[in-house]
């Protein structure tokens, strides 16, 4: 594609160049360790490169390990923001655009009725369903084994879609089937094509991992989970929490990565950099801008990411950890959190947090009103 640069991811910076997070921050986070979610993971990209990381907590309500900040844990979701990366730079490699057809890259996408391109698939913009995903999960013992084409071709068959570019709607099964849109561009396996870009790539727990998810003991998402998940997944209740069983997505595309807030910390550094122009107008403008529809309505999403208030975000969620990754375009900061529990509002934290880190002054307004 004509003005395309390929992307570089920066090099992750060493332990000895972070800068420590101001008391303020740390006592935002200390005081949410416990009540909110048994440990927080959090990093913050500062505009000269640099990063403050914080990772204190439990791992397991009911052991005495100490969270590791090495430790990768699951992305849920924000493994849509690495996907959409990777799909963006494979188009441009290829010299192709947005308007790509998915069923000439995937002869097997079986959504045919309709004309979906890899832009509404990106865009959530598809009109592919989102049918309840809390089953498509598996054992950890399962994973070197698991068939995740076969699974997104069992799961798809027999669901119908809309006309694309209608509306907009949330679509897991969308991002699913950008596995093999990034495996014919690339003409590697899914996760091959994003580690030979730098891009986050790991779908296995350590063999020493000690980090587990959590739910509320008495709260909705402990009612909703008896009913939606596998038994297999409870794994029992501590004091205020039900532990969550170690699993693995169905859906490695939308879902499946593992990753921590410092290994993250250059791919913001990406997004940024994306952002600013250096890999090309394609990419920046697929990134940065919002979708509009075929009616003209301009929606809260790019091809990559959320367009929230004074930034870009994508967040994730899943059974037993919540999380959320954030650009500050203007500002040249970004930010991520994962901690292991479900119900941690992270959102509200991460505003107040932000706040406290960014450089620039009157940025803490962002902050204000959140108690």
């Amino acid at each position: 594609m004509t003005g395309h640069v390929p992307i570089t991811v920066p090099v992750p910076l060493d332990r000895e160049s972070h800068r420590p997070l101001p008391d303020a921050a740390r006592r935002l986070l200390t005081d949410c360790l416990g009540r909110q979610a048994p440990a927080i993971t959090y990093a913050f990209l500062h505009s000269d490169g640099q990063a403050s990381i914080f990772a204190e907590g439990r791992a397991d309500v009911a052991a005495s390990w100490s969270i590791d900040r090495d430790e990768p844990l699951p992305l849920y979701s924000m493994t849509k923001a690495i996907t959409a990366v990777a799909t963006l730079e494979h188009l441009a490699r290829r010299g192709l655009g947005l308007d790509a057809m998915v069923r000439d890259l995937v002869p097997s996408f079986p959504f045919r009725r309709y004309p979906v391109n890899v832009g509404n698939l990106l865009a959530h913009t598809s009109g592919l369903p989102n049918p309840f995903p809390l089953r498509w999960v598996h054992r950890q013992e399962d994973h070197a084994t698991f068939d995740d084409g076969a699974a997104r071709e069992r799961v798809s068959s027999g669901l119908r879609a809309d006309p694309p570019n209608v509306r907009y709607r949330y679509s897991n099964i969308g991002y699913w089937w950008l596995d093999p849109v990034i495996e014919s561009l690339s003409g590697k396996p899914y996760i091959t094509a994003l580690a030979e870009i730098g891009l986050p790539s790991t779908t296995a727990y350590p063999p020493n991992a000690h980090a587990i998810g959590h739910i509320r003991r008495f709260g909705l998402l402990r009612a909703v989970g008896t009913i939606a998940l596998d038994r297999w997944v409870l794994a029992g209740s501590k004091g205020r929490w039900t532990r969550m069983q170690r699993h693995h997505v169905d859906g490695v595309a939308y879902g499946g990565l593992l990753g921590t807030v410092a290994a993250l910390v250059p791919f913001l550094s990406l997004l940024l950099s994306i952002a600013s122009g250096s890999a090309g107008p394609f990419l920046r403008q697929a990134l940065i801008e919002p979708r509009r529809l075929a009616g003209g309505r301009t929606i809260p999403m790019t091809c990559a990411l959320h367009v929230g208030e004074d930034f870009l975000f994508k967040e994730g969620g899943g059974a037993g950890f919540h999380s959320e990754l954030r650009a500050y375009v203007a500002q040249g900061c970004g930010s991520v959190l994962i901690a292991n529990s479900s119900e941690i509002d992270v959102k509200r934290i991460l505003s107040r947090l932000d706040a406290v880190l960014m450089d620039e002054p009157g940025l803490s307004a962002i902050g204000r009103g959140l108690g």
